[in-house]
């Protein structure tokens, strides 16, 4: 398609004009602003909370991987997503990062990284019918989800 004048503004009021994308944006836009910065807080966890040092800020990142992928397989079940699933999952997914930050041991907190993952990926699959479209589908979430805390751990450890 070539381009044209106004073709952003057309792009923007046609996803205002359908719930079906507009709420989860606006939903995957407040939820990043309070949750991109796990990392961050999993390396202060590691160095200050838990003296676990490099090797357990590995670990919690792992842990965290862990439940993207076990929340990317399990969306494959669902034959369609519907609007309340998608936010019904993204206020698990907040309620379950908050428990996380109550945990006092270091082994508590660990298995309850793999948690928010589930849920996180679970409200991030369209709804496709095919096998083969559901398996491409949680390789690519699972391989973003992967990209970005290995990009974060990079950055984090650049940082530090």
């Amino acid at each position: 398609m070539p381009r044209s004048k106004g073709q952003l503004r057309q792009g923007i009021r046609y996803a205002a004009g359908k719930p079906s994308i507009l709420w989860p944006l606006v939903m995957l836009a407040f939820l990043s602003v309070f949750s991109l910065n796990m990392p961050v807080i999993l390396a202060s966890y590691a160095t200050d909370v838990f003296a676990v040092g490099a090797g357990g800020y590995g670990l919690f990142n792992s842990l965290v991987a862990a439940g993207a992928l076990a929340g990317a397989l399990a969306s494959t079940r669902a034959a369609s997503v519907r609007l309340r699933g998608v936010i019904m999952a993204g206020g698990a997914w907040g309620l379950l990062q908050a428990g996380t930050g109550f945990m006092a041991e270091s082994m508590s907190f660990g298995m309850m990284l793999v948690l928010p993952g589930t849920p996180a990926c679970c409200s991030s699959r369209p709804p496709i019918r095919s096998s083969n479209s559901r398996r491409t589908w949680v390789s690519v979430v699972a391989s973003c989800r992967c990209t970005c805390w290995s990009i974060w751990a990079a950055r984090q450890s650049e940082v530090h």
